[in-house]
Formats: structure tokens, sequence, C-alpha cells
């Protein structure tokens, strides 16, 4: 099974339709599986990269604005420490800079 990435408005992200459903933005960036997640988790332990940690493969997990810039440190720290193009990187980097370019914008890691 995959692991979804989506980059979404409030509402979405929190299943609150009852509020602004007109300005509802979803983005599907991209599915990562077990193992690519695994591989990242395991050495962003290794460097104490503490958003990534907070990633569960099985579970939903939301990052907000704030939570997403240092996510952005963290990554560019996994980009030195890896010598191959890697999928999930590309996805979070460019879901990275989405929630970045924009207002009320989260980034949602859909387990299964």
């Amino acid at each position: 099974m995959a692991i979804d990435v989506f980059v979404a408005t409030r509402n979405f992200v929190f299943y609150d339709f009852n509020i602004n459903q007109i300005n509802t933005e979803v983005k599907y960036m991209g599915g990562i599986s077990h193992n690519e997640l695994n591989f990242l988790l395991k050495l962003a332990k290794n460097y104490n990269l503490k958003q990534f940690l907070f990633l569960d493969c099985y579970e939903n997990t939301v990052f907000n604005r704030k939570q997403v810039e240092t996510m952005s440190l963290e990554l560019k720290i996994l980009e030195k420490h890896i010598n191959i193009k890697n999928k999930v990187l590309d996805i979070l980097n460019r879901s990275i800079a989405m929630v970045k370019s924009k207002d009320d914008l989260y980034l949602k890691i859909e387990g299964d």
C-alpha cells in the first residue's frame, strides 16, 4: 500500500467541510511506498531530524507552515546523505514549496 501526500487547505485537512467549502484546495503530490519512507525515517533517526520522526506509515500526519520550514532544512540534510535522485525527496520538496507559497495550506501525509 502507498502513503499518499497531499497539500490542502485547513477544511480538507481537518475534515471541516462546514466552513468555507468554496475555498477548498486539494493537490495530490504523489505516493510513497512503506519501504521508501522507512528508509528515510531510518536516516532521519540517525541524524536526529525531529520533524521527520513524526511521520507514521500507518497514520495520518499533518504539518503546518512553521513545521514545514523545519522539515525543509531537514530535507537538505537528508539530500546530502543520499547519492541518488530520490522520488520521496522530490515529492516532499515540491509539497513543502507549495505549502510555503500560500497561507492556509498544510502538508498532509495519509498512511494506510
